[in-house]
């Protein structure tokens, strides 16, 4: 450990990718971020208040993470977030997000999200996460750039997304694009600002 703390003094990391083999997690973290890379895969931390005080005060161009802690989508500032959890209030969250969103509440770098929810009794919640937030829905054959590289897009491909849906920020009429699907007993929803 003190090797490789020697051989990267001074220098930013570009990507750091964590999972929950590492035992020095904290140290490695404290030692290396920020980073404008990073993907944290498990519950690393004891606390989400762990979190907030070792990861969540940097800002990232990504930001790839699987946990199950109590959160707020507006703790993350990132460009792209991809996020998975089995929490059953995952679409409430992410419906407060968009709401938000709408406000101009959130990370002014914001461009994109990738939400999946693994749950093989749950139907897609597209009542839950559009409710009180304006939409208009897009046609089938409307087209969805990904804008983002995004880890598991790339093992679940979809080259058909359906359930889009049109939703334009208040204050400047910014315009972005969510998308639901269902892949595998996973749902995901994909945000961008177009």
């Amino acid at each position: 450990m003190e090797i490789i703390e020697k051989l990267s003094n001074g220098f930013q990391i570009d990507s750091l990718f964590l999972l929950n083999e590492y035992v020095n997690v904290k140290r490695i973290l404290k030692h290396h971020l920020p980073a404008k890379n990073l993907t944290i895969q498990g519950n690393l931390f004891q606390t989400m208040q762990e979190y907030e005080e070792i990861v969540l005060i940097w800002e990232y161009d990504f930001l790839h993470l699987t946990f199950n802690y109590d959160f707020e989508f507006l703790q993350f500032k990132t460009c792209h977030l991809e996020f998975l959890s089995s929490k059953a209030n995952l679409p409430q969250l992410f419906n407060r997000f968009l709401e938000q969103w709408t406000q101009s509440k959130t990370y002014p770098k914001f461009q994109s999200m990738m939400v999946r929810l693994h749950d093989p009794s749950f139907n897609i919640p597209t009542d839950t996460i559009l409710e009180g937030i304006w939409h208009h829905r897009l046609p089938n054959n409307h087209k969805l750039e990904f804008k983002c590289d995004y880890f598991w897009y790339n093992l679940y491909r979809m080259e058909t997304v359906h359930g889009k849906y049109e939703i334009r920020r208040h204050a400047d009429n910014q315009k972005a694009i969510l998308s639901i699907e269902s892949v595998d007993n996973l749902f995901y929803w994909n945000f961008y600002v177009v």
